[in-house]
């Protein structure tokens, strides 16, 4: 758009030199003055003139309205140019923000994570029946309970050294396992598994060969309430083996909490 306004400059002034020759021409021979060759110029010429000169005026005016058509859109442009920056502006604000709510969210979730684990009861142990090197326990005329001496792991101490009772601190599913063994032949092995009063699992079986290490292990899953209380007890008649290899122990854990 440029270049037209300022080929269409050009020719106007082109013809307003002209204009301004044919001027002077004009003004003699309207004065009564005479010029060489006026005799010549016929009247189309004049009148053709004429209408040139107001094709120059034509333009003229069409070249103003241009230019002021081109300020128009360069004004425009600059608009343009600063509503795209405060865009852009805008759209980075906006991206930081949200990447730090993201950020803020993901710190929330872990911080609301670690408050949860931390106010979850943690319960965990795993015992052993010896804690003096090779032992022989029982048979006895009675069911005995089981005392596991050696304390390897009890996170939360809902196991009772003293007693050979674990107590559930909160309601839950958990899980409990144990092993047994004996050496003596023609003899008994094994164990029973008590909530409560409840006998809740047997396991034994007869050892014919002296010598030979007998093993038993066996696992269940039971729902406790608070203050329910599960142990092992030796049946009458029965017998142990252990040492610091720990073939007879009893361990479990909290599933979940309910």
């Amino acid at each position: 758009m440029t270049r037209h306004c300022l080929r269409m400059k050009g020719a106007a002034v082109t013809l307003l030199v002209l204009l301004v020759c044919l001027s002077g021409v004009w003004a003699l021979g309207d004065s009564g003055g005479r010029v060489k060759g006026s005799e010549s110029i016929s009247p189309d010429i004049w009148t053709e003139l004429r209408s040139l000169r107001n094709m120059v005026v034509e333009q003229t005016v069409v070249l103003r309205n241009m230019e002021a058509k081109l300020r128009d859109s360069e004004k425009q442009m600059e608009e343009m140019k600063r509503d795209l920056c405060h865009h852009r502006t805008l759209t980075k604000t906006n991206s930081n923000q949200s990447l730090g709510d993201q950020n803020d969210n993901h710190e929330s979730q872990v911080w609301n994570l670690k408050t949860e684990n931390a106010g979850r009861h943690k319960v965990a142990f795993y015992t052993s029946l010896s804690n003096s090197g090779a032992m022989y326990f029982g048979p006895f005329n009675t069911e005995t309970t089981l005392v596991y001496k050696t304390v390897i792991t009890n996170t939360g101490t809902a196991y009772n050294q003293t007693t050979g009772i674990f107590t559930a601190p909160v309601k839950g599913v958990y899980y409990f396992r144990f092993t047994a063994m004996d050496r003596r032949g023609s003899a008994l092995l094994g164990v029973n598994l008590y909530k409560g009063v409840e006998n809740v699992m047997h396991n034994g079986i007869y050892n014919l060969h002296s010598g030979n290490n007998e093993p038993i292990s066996n696992a269940v899953v039971l729902e406790l309430y608070v203050g329910d209380v599960v142990y092992m007890r030796l049946p009458a008649g029965y017998g142990l083996y252990d040492d610091s290899s720990h073939y007879t122990t009893f361990s479990g854990f909290l599933l979940f909490p309910m």
